[in-house]
């Protein structure tokens, strides 16, 4: 004691034993929080209310990172599009025709939000048809999840997969040997969808796409989506194959 006050009168720091010294440096720093994880901004289009309701629960349930908002038709969900959807589903009841509504809710969703991912789930007890994967797929989507042989865990897994860029369908159906036929073979009046048909008519007279856009009422960017995706599903290259194939093999105009 009498070092430390002798030590304060020259102005001196007093001594400090190291044992204490060490015991300040040791305090525990707080620790930061965990930021929260934003969640999956999700659009349900299911005209059912019983399976919309229980599937945006689930899906709310499953991993607490999606937040899903349902709407009864494709109209209902275009028009709120500006919330800006991270993922758009489609859920699809029914086999054969009675499915084939989707196929221009998936075309009216993919026009109206090219850059939104889209998911079709399909609730058919029979097993699905490639050829109708892959028109899908045609229209615009990026997934199919045959909801009777795929649980909760791998649809979660699969929509995160398609959400961050992926594409996902049940192997057994993209490498089902029915699927590899061409379309030519499809003589069926859904085919294209009636929108597809509409564009298809004006492509028969040669229209360009600036004439189409303003007869249709709607945007040049649009048409060409609708031009793309009907060369895709004939397999044509240009308009005038496309214009060819889809008259010989494809439509009964």
């Amino acid at each position: 004691m009498q070092r430390n006050d002798m030590e304060q009168e020259r102005g001196e720091q007093p001594f400090v034993p190291f044992l204490a010294r060490a015991n300040e440096r040791s305090r525990p720093q707080p620790v930061p929080l965990p930021r929260p994880v934003a969640r999956v901004r999700v659009g349900l289009v299911d005209s059912s209310r019983l399976t919309r309701e229980c599937l945006a629960g689930a899906l709310g349930a499953a991993g607490n990172d999606f937040a899903v908002q349902g709407f009864t038709t494709a109209a209902e969900c275009i028009g709120a599009a500006g919330a800006g959807y991270d993922l758009l589903l489609c859920h699809a009841h029914g086999e054969g025709r009675a499915a084939m509504p989707v196929l221009a809710d998936i075309g009216a969703l993919h026009s109206a939000c090219p850059e939104t991912p889209i998911v079709v789930l399909h609730d058919s007890a029979e097993s699905t048809d490639p050829c109708f994967v892959r028109r899908l797929f045609g229209e615009g989507a990026q997934g199919f999840v045959p909801t009777s042989r795929i649980g909760l865990p791998l649809a979660a897994a699969a929509l995160r997969f398609v959400q961050a860029g992926g594409r996902f369908a049940p192997v057994e159906l993209l490498l089902d040997d029915a699927a590899d036929r061409p379309p030519a073979a499809l003589d069926d009046d859904d085919f294209l969808t009636p929108r597809q048909r509409l564009v298809f008519s004006y492509l028969r007279r040669g229209k360009a796409n600036k004439i189409i856009a303003y007869e249709l009422g709607v945007s040049e960017s649009t048409v060409k989506v609708h031009i793309k995706n009907i060369m895709r599903k004939i397999g044509a290259t240009n308009r005038t194959e496309a214009v060819y194939k889809a008259q010989t093999a494809l439509l009964r105009a």
